[in-house]
C-alpha cells in the first residue's frame, strides 16, 4: 500500500510539481494508517470474544 502511494504521489509530482507531491504522501501516509488500524482491530475481535487479553500476549 506504502509503495502504491509513493507511485502516485511521483506521478502527482510530474504533474503539480512538489505542491502535487506532498497533498498525495499525506493523502497516502493517511490511508495507510487508517488501513493499519482498521486491520489491527479486526485481528484483535475474535480474541477479545474469547476473553484472551491481547496486550498479555505481545512478545517485547
Amino acid at each position: 500500500m506504502a509503495a502504491v502511494a509513493l507511485f502516485c504521489a511521483i506521478v502527482a509530482a510530474s504533474q503539480d510539481g512538489l505542491r502535487g507531491f506532498a497533498i498525495a504522501i499525506v493523502v497516502g501516509a493517511l490511508a495507510v494508517y487508517g488501513l493499519n488500524e482498521f486491520l489491527s482491530r479486526r485481528m484483535r475481535e475474535p480474541l477479545e470474544r474469547h476473553g484472551i487479553d491481547v496486550e498479555r500476549l505481545r512478545v517485547e
